[in-house]
């Protein structure tokens, strides 16, 4: 791929070493991707994409009008061997596009939680979710209990960082580990 020189990370997380061992299962797992959506015309994602959801809207549309959603797929999952761009950490992995901004670049608890719920429904094997937010709109309960649901039929892969805020009111607010 013509930018592959400039992903470090997938030489830092030794990438090519994993691609080399032989593949023992043949399932395409499917990575669903929360964020800003994804641009389903990127010629470095098109083949791998699933229809996906609004969970923002709840409507099919999953355009993407920040580029962030786009630009995570694109690690997680962009096809490989094409001679365009870059290449996913899994270029057979199918990306299944869930938006939960709204227009005006907000993130709603709401819309996170029926992400995760159909992300689930879809059979998703890994939910990526690249986001932030402040403390004091979320629903501990109502979250807790979709991720840990989640978390028993997929790998739920958070954000780090967030100003090393914890997300649990109940827990010290600030994490030094």
């Amino acid at each position: 791929e013509p930018r592959y020189g400039e992903q470090w990370a997938l030489k830092a997380i030794r990438m090519p070493e994993l691609w080399a061992q032989p593949i023992i299962n043949s399932k395409r797992p499917v990575i669903a991707i929360l964020d800003t959506g994804v641009d389903t015309e990127h010629p470095d994602l098109k083949a791998n994409l699933l229809p996906g959801y609004n969970a923002a809207d709840e409507s099919s549309d999953v355009t993407d009008n920040n580029g962030h959603g786009t630009h995570c797929a694109g690690i997680a999952a962009g096809v490989g061997s094409n001679n365009i761009g870059i290449t996913g950490a899994n270029s057979n992995a199918l990306i299944l596009p869930i938006k939960i901004v709204d227009s005006e670049g907000f993130i709603w608890m709401d819309a996170i939680i029926k992400g995760v719920d159909y992300a689930i429904a879809q059979g998703a094997d890994i939910i990526s979710m690249s986001f932030g937010g402040a403390r004091d709109n979320l629903n501990e309960d109502s979250e807790y209990e979709v991720m840990k649901t989640a978390s028993n039929s997929a790998i739920l892969v958070a954000a780090a960082g967030n100003n090393n805020m914890c997300m649990k009111q109940s827990h010290n607010p600030i994490h030094s580990d």
